[in-house]
């Protein structure tokens, strides 16, 4: 009777200790060599915060967290995409954690279900170049932030860096199918969810729409691609319909089961919200150093019907686009501007035998590395976006 009491008083008397004490963790040290290190320094830090919220106060084991720990997967700030190393980073969290915090529930967001009051620990990795002369190596910075959920409370942030070498970039299956770039669109929501940044409304909302996307992307990672066009479909009703995340995840979810007609569609409508927004950045993935299109790709065998939506898309919509071809960091800038404007014309040329109507309101223009999202110059999937073509609005002229 005592004991149950004492749970009774103690378990909100936690709570309370513990948002009392939010606070930014600083590990003792911050450049790793191995994800494996990183895994190990956030685990530890966090099971010591929540243990102990008061330096000295040691809580009696059996009161642990009553509510469950959900982990993010680490995605890339700059592209918006989560990466293989990033989702080993929170796969290793969720093994450490079990270990250091037995009494607490552990899972993945994506796991989560239908949860009314959680801890999520959300995190983003950016990329850092070696600037300076004789410096060993390139880093990843890990941010991350463990938050109350609705409330979107911080309790704790922190950052560390690892090894730019030993850290896998390469998108996720979701990612690397799908047909457009999010960072527009997914960049702000992902950093502030693992920052400090105060919990306000518009927090709570980003919250609600991590536990979204982590159900549907990870129906789509597990390939169960008709629970994943199920779940995808529920975001889109449930907002206005116009979410890029959540089209694409639907055309890409038809994609795979078969249904073509269904898919092209899907594409279409994502195209034409991608357009009205001014977000349109298509996946036409080039050959290293080629102005043609990287015909190893999963991908090519869909730019037909990619060519064929975006040229109705920019038909249909009236406007005039400047065609902005892209290329990685590697080589003279004036090698890369020549490269990259090859790029944009060969979509352009595309896109006019489409759509001949097009031709007096599209034009091409190649931007070389100057608006680089990575800016690594390592030529693989890891920066395939700084190889990107993106379809800007422009004046009309006459």
């Amino acid at each position: 009777m005592i004991g149950r009491h004492l749970a009774i008083i103690a378990a909100p008397l936690a709570a309370l200790l513990l948002a009392a004490c939010a606070s930014r963790v600083e590990l003792p040290e911050t450049h790793f060599q191995q994800v494996r290190d990183v895994s190990r320094a956030i685990s530890l830090e966090v099971g010591k915060r929540f243990s102990s919220p008061i330096p000295g106060l040691t809580l009696p084991q059996e009161l642990g967290l009553s509510k469950p720990l959900l982990l993010g997967g680490f995605p890339q700030a700059n592209t918006a995409e989560a990466m293989v190393s990033g989702h080993h980073l929170r796969d290793l969290l969720l093994l450490d954690l079990r270990q250091s915090m037995p009494t607490t529930t552990i899972a993945r967001l994506e796991e989560a279900g239908d949860q009314s009051s959680a801890l999520m620990l959300h995190g983003v990795v950016s990329y850092e170049p070696g600037g300076r002369e004789g410096e060993e190596s390139s880093w990843f910075k890990i941010d991350y932030a463990v938050r109350t959920y609705p409330d979107a409370e911080v309790l704790l942030n922190g950052s560390a860096l690892v090894n730019a070498r030993h850290f896998d970039a390469t998108p996720t299956r979701f990612y690397k199918d799908a047909p457009i770039y999010f960072a527009a669109e997914q960049k702000k929501d992902l950093v502030a969810l693992a920052s400090a940044e105060r919990a306000d409304a518009s927090m709570q909302q980003r919250m609600r729409r991590s536990l979204a996307y982590e159900s549907a992307r990870g129906a789509y990672e597990r390939q169960q691609y008709d629970v994943a066009a199920k779940r995808f479909a529920e975001i889109l009703e449930t907002g206005d319909g116009r979410d890029l995340l959540a089209l694409s995840g639907r055309f890409q979810s038809l994609w795979k089961l078969g249904q073509q007609d269904a898919a092209e569609t899907a594409f279409g409508q994502l195209i034409d919200v991608a357009i009205a927004r001014n977000a349109l950045s298509i996946k036409f993935l080039f050959a290293v150093q080629k102005d043609d299109f990287d015909r190893r790709s999963e991908l090519y065998r869909q730019y037909p019907m990619w060519i064929r939506q975006v040229a109705r898309g920019m038909q249909e919509s009236g406007r005039c686009f400047e065609i902005k071809g892209h290329s990685s960091h590697t080589g003279t800038a004036a090698y890369n501007d020549a490269l990259s404007s090859a790029r944009a014309q060969r979509v352009l040329r595309y896109m006019t035998s489409a759509q001949p109507q097009l031709a007096s309101r599209v034009s091409a223009r190649g931007y070389g590395f100057r608006e680089n999202i990575i800016g690594s110059g390592s030529d693989d999937a890891g920066d395939a976006i700084d190889r990107r073509v993106d379809f800007a609005e422009v004046g009309c002229r006459g």
